[in-house]
């Protein structure tokens, strides 16, 4: 094990990642200390999360990938383990493995993994430490400085991955029809006290014996099938493969021909205009099918029934970006422009 002073590091393993993980705390521990004891996990959060970029950097992307993956094992052995740190009477729970540093870290990653690019979540740990250099800082602080510079409301993320308990646990099924690639998630949670659904990024990896394609998809719904324009022959569907995401998945994934059949088919629904600047009208759907248009960040902007004939989706009050819009019944999203 390794403990850091100030200026200083003691360390008793020659492991060079924890001696990455020690000099981490320079910066997240000593120039920038947490305010409170149940704030400690962005100290320990984020030396343990500095293990993977110092491993990719120096050491190669798979020796980074099996730090994650050895944490993340670590992470789900908690099932109700919570980040942000309730009993702060003890040391074992001040610094519990599973939690302050496994689970912290993977959240510090799904941070980056939500930012509207890596330069920006790099930034939000430059001007952390500027901010905050040689004083105190709390979850509260690190979460208003994220969403200033990522430019998007980030309650969901902290009260589900600091403040709520476990993670999610999907089972996954596919099935290929011609072109069209359905992947269906069912989403339960893995601590029965805490049933709140988990709102996240996903990476999807389409494999074929061609091809290999990387989707990111935003899980918004505890059942959720989404649908992809995918031409290659596919053998199969892996979940998190760069682990990005806290997630358990169970085995097996399987294939299911009944993903697809009888529902609308997207290509079917005609929305215009889109790009819009003002509203998008839909025609032809039949009366009362649920419609529910979501921003990048997987937050619901509008939701409605459709009407006989046409159905407006009001468009003038929103930012300028994409939306997806969820047709019940459908499968996947469409992708609506307001520019």
């Amino acid at each position: 094990g390794g403990m850091e002073h100030q200026t200083m590091t003691t360390i008793g393993v020659p492991n060079t990642y924890v001696i990455a993980h020690e000099m981490a705390h320079q910066w997240f521990g000593d120039n920038v200390t947490y305010k409170t004891w149940g704030d400690v996990w962005l100290s320990e959060g984020f030396a343990t999360f500095s293990e993977q970029l110092f491993l990719n950097h120096f050491w190669s992307a798979a020796a980074s990938k099996q730090q994650r993956q050895n944490y993340l094992n670590i992470a789900l052995g908690k099932p109700c383990g919570m980040v942000y740190v309730n009993d702060t009477t003890t040391s074992d729970s001040l610094f519990a493995t599973a939690t302050v540093y496994a689970k912290a870290q993977a959240v510090v990653r799904m941070l980056q993994y939500i930012a509207p690019s890596d330069s920006a979540f790099f930034q939000v740990l430059r001007t952390y430490q500027a901010n905050f250099a040689l004083g105190h800082a709390s979850t509260a602080d690190l979460k208003s400085l994220a969403q200033t510079i990522y430019g998007f409301n980030l309650d969901t993320f902290f009260n589900q991955w600091i403040y709520g308990r476990g993670y999610p646990v999907y089972n996954m099924s596919w099935h290929q029809v011609g072109t069209i690639v359905y992947v269906k998630l069912v989403q339960t949670h893995s601590c029965n006290s805490y049933t709140t659904h988990f709102s996240t990024p996903l990476q999807l990896q389409l494999h074929g014996a061609t091809a290999d394609t990387f989707i990111k998809v935003y899980n918004s719904l505890d059942t959720q099938t989404f649908a992809f324009e995918w031409a290659p022959t596919m053998t199969n569907v892996y979940l998190n493969t760069d682990i990005w995401t806290l997630l358990k998945l169970n085995n097996p994934v399987l294939m299911d021909p009944t993903l697809g059949t009888g529902l609308l088919q997207k290509e079917n629904i005609k929305i215009y205009p889109n790009p819009t600047r003002n509203y998008w009208q839909i025609d032809d759907l039949q009366e009362g099918i649920c419609l529910k248009l979501v921003d990048i960040n997987g937050s619901i902007v509008w939701e409605g029934k459709s009407s006989m004939g046409s159905t407006i989706i009001p468009g003038q009050r929103l930012a300028a970006g994409n939306y997806f819009l969820t047709v019940s019944g459908n499968a996947g999203q469409v992708k609506l422009v307001r520019w």
